[in-house]
């Protein structure tokens, strides 16, 4: 613990855990630092003892003749030891003092760029009386993307390169500094680095390929820390700064490895440490790792150690997915996963009613939330149901047809969730500017574009981002628009706030942010010949503008469409719909009607379904509450799944 005082301002040392999806630990103020020009004292706690250490002239210990040929003078972000960011790691951060926005400020006019560096309390005498802040570790870092809030703002940053401090150019109301660029020393021609290269990042890709399946909670980020840096690492950074800052390609590649361990998993109690991604101990590491990886100044010797802690990654990780499969085999050995038939009932246009009942189910619910693809589960989850219902006979009234009709089909790829690359948009202009999410499959791509409106809660909204990620694992290119325009519903808000948040969503406004979001996947994915027809999803408000999208499309773009419990839905927009839809609710749900459902299903003709699942209320597809509505939640992304496949990719 260092406590400080002086006259002059104090700096605070900032806290932040890095994440992906935008998910943010908050920046915290550990300690407070005071710089002036003139001296300074602070208290230094080993062991329990408090020492006190007196510098004169902090700028005497930072200053060096600089022998790089270029420099930088930028804003100063400090943070604890325990914080190093190393080149291509991506971190977020919640900044909200005056001091630090007004930092940002300045960053933004310096082509988005400033540096992150940790302070390390150095000794230089035995006697110890006296001692001085260096900048042991900074990173260079590129502002990627900036949320205003309310209070602060939320800013994703990238590590782009190591800096060397040489100079402090002013402590107040923010730290500024003069930097010059660490470079590796690289004396190999190539020959022994290219191997290495290579070899690293077929590692990468494997780890992030055991990471993926070891598949993350609701709560994740939708793609691994590992891929995030690599991707990024593999490009040449296109930055407005002296190229010297700009890392090689060989060291961009060798600091990529050095990535916290993302997926987590629940499973019983007694292995839920084991399997819940990285431990206390393997975050220590990574930090001493990260520690040394900065120190070092040899290309080949950081990549070697890359490969070392990869491979000790891989063989984790692995270890931990080998156990996992052992006790969901140990769970269905011992009868609490059922391969009884499916507990929900497709309405369609026949004469006869059956039921069926509802299996037993694996006690955590997270469990069984992101399994349905993994290879290593027993054979009855690793199957793909196609819907094959039997239509023997035609009719006015519906009725219930129970999964003894559905036809299970194994001759699908057991290796379904493929690596997903997700990236902000801003689709339109000026003020018709709207914020959306792509994710993309990057192996096995089928080129088809499906457009997923939100619930009221968002495009941000751990949930949502979570089932486009399922949806793009099958080969998708998923884009996510914000409806509400940065404005969604909270569940902090009293429910009887809600109908007046409604009105605020002007339907002419929606329609138009829908058209931009249409235009822009028909530019990116039909226009170049890549697909014949996009699919579009919905959940509750956005399911409801499932029936509005594709009443005036009428078949032009969209070839499909998937509506979960859509609310406000106009059921004599439905007969102008060209495309077979697929309707899943529960039949508990008071937003969503299942007779609503039926007359729409009517109305649409011939090609369309009516999935409804018995004693589900609404939300239980994408916000299961429950380990019994997350099994029905599986269920129903497979039929989706297999709807989306049947009339995009078999028949388009």
């Amino acid at each position: 613990m260092i406590c400080c005082s002086s006259s002059s301002s104090s700096i605070p040392i900032l806290s932040a855990v890095s994440r992906i999806d935008g998910t943010v630990s908050r920046t915290r103020i550990r300690n407070s630092l005071s710089l002036s020009s003139h001296s300074f004292h602070f208290q230094v706690n080993v062991n329990g003892n408090h020492q006190l250490f007196i510098r004169r002239r902090i700028s005497k210990r930072c200053h060096v003749s600089p022998n790089a040929s270029s420099s930088l003078e930028l804003p100063l972000l400090p943070f604890n030891m325990n914080e190093v960011l190393v080149p291509t790691e991506s971190k977020t951060l919640h900044l909200y003092e005056a001091r630090y926005l007004a930092l940002l400020e300045e960053s933004l006019l310096r082509k988005k760029l400033f540096v992150h560096f940790v302070l390390d309390p150095i000794l230089i005498s035995n006697s110890g009386t006296e001692a001085s802040f260096a900048a042991r570790y900074g990173c260079l870092v590129n502002i990627e993307n900036i949320k205003r809030l309310d209070v602060g703002a939320l800013v994703s940053v990238r590590g782009i390169g190591r800096v060397k401090l040489i100079n402090f150019v002013q402590s107040e109301p923010y730290l500024k500094g003069e930097v010059i660029p660490m470079q590796d020393m690289v004396i190999d021609s190539g020959n022994e680095i290219s191997p290495k290269i290579i070899a690293l990042k077929d590692a990468l890709r494997s780890l992030n390929s055991l990471e993926i399946k070891l598949k993350a909670t609701k709560e994740e980020s939708l793609q691994t820390c590992v891929a995030n840096s690599l991707t990024w690492a593999e490009k040449e950074p296109s930055l407005e700064c002296d190229q010297s800052f700009i890392p090689s390609l060989a060291e961009r590649i060798s600091f990529a490895a050095f990535q916290p361990i993302t997926s987590k998993n629940q499973t019983d109690l007694h292995v839920a440490d084991f399997l819940s991604g990285s431990t206390q101990s393997e975050t220590l590491k990574l930090q001493q790792q990260k520690l040394r990886a900065m120190d070092l100044k040899d290309t080949l010797q950081r990549l070697d150690n890359s490969l070392d802690s990869v491979n000790e990654n891989i063989s984790m990780v692995a270890a931990k997915l080998a156990i996992q499969s052992l006790e969901m085999q140990r769970a269905a050995d011992m009868g609490f996963v059922s391969t009884a038939s499916f507990p929900f009932s497709i309405t369609t246009t026949a004469t006869t009613t059956m039921t069926s009942r509802k299996p037993r189910l694996l006690r955590h619910s997270s469990q069984l939330h992101f399994l349905s693809n993994c290879s290593l589960l027993p054979l009855q989850f690793q199957r793909k149901c196609r819907l094959n219902l039997r239509r023997s006979c035609r009719g006015n009234a519906a009725c219930r047809v129970p999964c003894s009709l559905l036809k299970v089909e194994e001759d699908v790829d057991d290796e379904a969730c493929e690596l997903v690359s997700g990236s902000g948009l801003s689709i339109g202009e000026g003020d018709d500017r709207i914020s959306a999410y792509l994710l993309k499959a990057v192996k096995n791509n089928n080129g088809i574009g499906i457009l997923l409106l939100s619930d009221i809660f968002g495009f941000e909204d751990s949930s949502t981002r979570d089932f486009a990620y399922r949806v793009a694992c099958n080969g998708y290119n998923v884009l996510v628009p914000d409806l509400f325009r940065g404005d969604p519903w909270t569940k902090d808000q009293p429910r009887t706030m809600l109908e007046q948040w409604i009105t605020k969503q002007e339907p002419q406004r929606v329609r138009k942010d829908l058209d931009a979001s249409i235009k822009w996947m028909v530019d990116e994915f039909l226009a170049a010949g890549i697909s014949k027809k996009h699919g579009i999803i919905g959940f509750c408000f956005g399911g409801g503008r499932v029936i509005d999208v594709l009443s005036r499309d009428q078949g032009a773009y969209f070839g499909v469409g998937v509506s979960f419990y859509g609310t406000r839905m106009d059921p004599a927009l439905a007969s102008t719909i060209k495309v077979p839809v697929l309707f899943i609710s529960g039949d508990k749900d008071p937003l969503c009607a299942v007779s609503v459902l039926e007359d729409i299903e009517k109305r649409i003709g011939e090609g369309s379904e009516v999935v409804v699942f018995e004693g589900r209320g609404h939300g239980f597809a994408h916000h299961p509450n429950s380990p019994e509505e997350d099994e029905d939640a599986e269920k129903a992304f497979t039929i989706m799944r297999n709807w989306l496949h049947e009339v995009l990719v078999v028949q388009n």
